[in-house]
């Protein structure tokens, strides 16, 4: 994308993390950190390959615990818009009722947090949570999206690791 006001984000072409602890993907728009996130290509349950992997609120597994989130390290110019594609990601253990994503934003280079509001799916329903905080260009903004799908009932195997998503792109529109 050539558009100096529009970032788009699908991680189609990030650097590759094939595991859920803290780290940082390198991807087109910039350096993420990734916690409790993966991005590779061989999945065959993700949604497509390289569609980051978030790990939902997870009650039944101690080093993976969710919710999983990606923030952005770089600054974004203001932000008159932002939004977060996502479907459920295509596991039977993944069942849902619901599937769940935050975005906030900080204006002071992460030091606090806004919740800009959460948009709920259902199983294998492609979302997009659409928020316009209208931030003006002078403020620097940092981006973090969030799964906050609640721990699905009745799913009792330790490796379970939540209600787990798939992003597949992120739209944000700077002032």
């Amino acid at each position: 994308n050539k558009d100096p006001d529009f970032i788009v984000e699908t991680f189609e072409t990030a650097s590759v993390k094939g595991q859920y602890p803290l780290g940082n993907v390198t991807a087109p728009s910039g350096v993420w950190i990734f916690d409790q996130v993966l991005v590779y290509g061989l999945e065959p349950k993700d949604w497509r390959p390289m569609s980051p992997r978030m790990v939902g609120i997870n009650n039944r597994d101690a080093a993976i615990p969710g919710p999983g989130f990606i923030q952005s390290r770089f600054d974004i110019n203001g932000l008159k818009r932002i939004r977060v594609e996502f479907v459920s990601h295509n596991d039977p253990l993944d069942i849902g009722p619901v599937f769940r994503v935050e975005v906030q934003i900080s204006t002071n280079n992460g030091t606090t947090w806004t919740s800009l509001g959460t948009k709920d799916t259902g199983k294998s329903q492609i979302e997009t949570a659409d928020f316009s905080p209208n931030i003006a260009a002078s403020e620097k903004v940092l981006v973090k999206i969030i799964n906050r799908s609640p721990q699905p009932p009745g799913v009792t195997t330790q490796l379970f690791r939540g209600n787990r998503v798939n992003l597949l792109k992120v739209t944000l529109e700077q002032k």
